[in-house]
């Protein structure tokens, strides 16, 4: 949803948003899923069990569209929602937490101009 938003945003679209944009999503930062995996990996604990790996906070759609809005201008742009619209979603990491001790660290918000520019770098690259 952050790069399709990005990718709106830069190309000069509306940030298209199913429903009221209050649904919640659990985003997780792929440096913090590539963390839990080596804690897992070094953990004997962890043989044959399943972790929910995320940032166990719920964002929402509008505060991810506000955010960048904030470095690339754009408008959002309201559909109806489309009956599939998860509501709310947010994951129990207590598991991970306590048995491998991961902590996330990412945050979607502060991390946006390092995506933004990610994004467009390899946009460029997929032109050339």
């Amino acid at each position: 949803m952050t790069t399709i938003f990005i990718n709106q945003a830069l190309n000069k679209k509306p940030l298209t948003i199913f429903g009221d944009g209050k649904q919640t999503r659990d985003f997780v930062w792929v440096r913090d899923v590539a963390k839990a995996n080596v804690l897992a990996a070094f953990n004997k604990k962890t043989k044959g069990e399943v972790f929910n790996i995320a940032s166990g906070k719920e964002t929402t759609v509008n505060e991810i569209a506000d955010a960048v809005n904030k470095h690339i201008v754009g408008i959002k742009k309201y559909l109806p929602a489309t009956g599939t619209e998860v509501v709310r979603a947010k994951a129990d990491i207590t598991k991970a937490q306590s048995v491998l001790k991961y902590k996330p660290e990412g945050n979607l918000v502060k991390m946006l101009p390092e995506i933004i520019d990610w994004w467009k770098n390899e946009n460029k690259k997929q032109v050339v």
